[in-house]
């Protein structure tokens, strides 16, 4: 009898576990599968003077050159904000089909070889920021957010 409730436990903890890993594999192919949207739940927020850009393209407003296309795996949103003034902000979002060190690479030597002042540098495992200037007018934010089951998610900030 004390064999046999040995026995039955040791069933029972191997049918827990076994349970366990095969719940385990179900959510994380559920979660990261193609089927999984790939874009975030972006909040919509709404500024006066702000203009949303719907066909998803790199703003013509932005440095040439400043965002490679290739690079590009879904867009998110982008939208500007016309400053009293002060002049405009232009917001692109969008993922990225390289690693956060790949893309923070990128903007680094965008930036410097393009007569910007980087003024900020933030480096993480799974977060990168770069602020940079440029003149007396032009500031530019990067910030680079690995985001799980998401991707490598870019904001690129440009204020003239």
């Amino acid at each position: 009898m004390e064999q046999l409730k040995k026995t039955l436990f040791i069933f029972f903890i191997v049918l827990l576990v076994t349970g366990s890993v095969v719940g385990g594999f179900y959510l994380v192919k559920k979660y990261t599968s193609p089927q999984y949207p790939k874009t975030p739940i972006v909040q919509q927020l709404t500024v006066p003077g702000m203009v949303r850009d719907t066909e998803g393209k790199i703003p013509s407003a932005f440095p040439k050159g400043l965002i490679d296309q290739k690079n590009i795996a879904n867009v998110i949103e982008s939208y500007n904000v016309a400053k009293d003034k002060s002049g405009e902000q232009i917001t692109f979002r969008y993922i990225s089909n390289k690693d956060i060190f790949a893309t923070a690479t990128y903007f680094k030597k965008y930036l410097s070889s393009n007569g910007w002042r980087i003024t900020g540098l933030s480096d993480k495992a799974k977060f990168s920021s770069i602020t940079s200037i440029k003149g007396q007018n032009e500031k530019m934010f990067v910030t680079i957010n690995e985001i799980d089951p998401i991707g490598i998610v870019v904001d690129v900030t440009y204020i003239k």
